[in-house]
């Protein structure tokens, strides 16, 4: 029988077929022969071949791939993907955009230029901002607050608001509507203005000037006696109380009567007709003379005046002799005294010659006042 040495068997004495070698059997000798589908990838030299194909991140620009930095980095220029870095692709360029949401919406957090949102860049952002008008102008439509501008919100409007000093009270310096208030536009200007009928017109009861109309206000000289309450045009009753009543604030009293010229006078309780009155300047009627006999002289009265002593007047010139009240005897008919202390007014003292009047209920002390 021959025998055979070749690499391939070719003479089969018995062969038994194992996966994928041939094994050839010739007097007790074995050959193992190799599949050529399943040889490892070897080289010429034995050594194993470990070569990848291209793949994204190996620094070579392949097909497919518009860049390629050798780095698995997702915030520089070239993704990770191998895409060149753009404002929406969700990755934030470092050094380059300050967030990327993955998306073009222009009224969220991120802008759709890669930027925070932030008040007067320009985009609303929705559920933050009303209005965003891309300015710090405070003076426009849109606030730099970026709040729509309206009226009450503190900050004047050019051109649509005369004023705005955020509030929406229509009797200050500045109406409810931003408009600078002024006379005869129907809105009563509290603290300025006397009345205010909507109007120009003079004489109608409410003057151009927003002052109450008067037509020959009474006026008269020193003291008066027996003056019918009809005959006091101009004047208004701010203050009335029995002689025998005591502790209204001198104070309260004070700021009832708040018009430039006072009265002070008194009556039988009820009466149409003033026993005694007369009139000054209100600074003059409330120049403190503490307990002083000392009066301060205006339009024929001497006036004495102190929330701790008295209040009253005598014909000017006229000695006055306080204790606390005027007890002075010289033409005592024309002497008013209001008894005072602790900054109240007192039951008592004297309506002309009528004297005493404490606990009196007949008659009653008044306080007018007038422009």
């Amino acid at each position: 029988m021959s025998e055979s040495s070749g690499p391939t068997a070719t003479t089969t004495t018995e062969a038994t077929t194992t996966e994928a070698s041939a094994t050839t059997t010739t007097t007790g000798t074995s050959t193992t022969a190799e599949d050529p589908s399943t040889t490892d990838a070897t080289d010429a030299t034995g050594s194993q071949n470990t070569t990848e194909g291209p793949k994204c991140g190996d620094g070579q620009l392949d097909p497919g791939e518009l860049c390629d930095d050798g780095n698995v980095l997702n915030n520089d220029s070239c993704t990770n993907s191998c895409k060149f870095a753009a404002c929406g692709d969700g990755f934030v360029l470092a050094g380059t955009e300050e967030c990327d949401d993955g998306n073009a919406d222009d009224g969220d957090d991120c802008t759709n230029m890669c930027t925070g949102a932030t008040c007067g860049d320009g985009v609303v952002h929705v559920g933050l901002e009303a209005c965003d008008d891309g300015n710090a102008d405070d003076a426009d439509a849109c606030t730099s607050q970026c709040a729509l501008a309206g009226c009450g919100d503190g900050i004047v409007m050019m051109g649509v608001e005369e004023c705005d000093d955020a509030n929406a009270e229509n009797t200050d310096a500045c109406t409810a509507s931003c408009k600078n208030a002024v006379c005869g536009d129907g809105i009563l200007w509290i603290g300025v203005e006397e009345c205010e009928d909507g109007n120009q017109v003079a004489g109608d009861g409410c003057e151009p000037d927003c002052k109450k109309t008067v037509i020959n206000k009474y006026t008269a000289f020193g003291p008066q006696t027996n003056v019918q309450g009809a005959s006091l045009v101009g004047w208004e009753v701010c203050y009335v109380d029995q002689f025998a009543h005591s502790g209204t604030s001198v104070s309260q009293i004070l700021q009832q009567c708040g018009k430039a010229n006072l009265m002070l006078a008194c009556r039988p309780s009820g009466s149409g007709t003033y026993a005694l009155l007369a009139h000054a300047p209100r600074a003059q009627v409330t120049a403190d003379t503490g307990q002083s006999n000392t009066p301060t002289n205006a339009n024929g009265s001497g006036w004495y005046f102190s929330d701790a002593f008295s209040w009253g007047f005598a014909v000017e010139g006229d000695p006055i002799s306080r204790n606390s009240c005027d007890t002075g005897d010289i033409n005592p008919e024309r002497r008013l005294c209001f008894h005072s202390g602790g900054g109240a007014i007192n039951g008592g003292y004297r309506c002309g010659a009528t004297l005493g009047l404490n606990g009196s209920a007949d008659w009653e002390r008044v306080v007018l006042h007038a422009d």
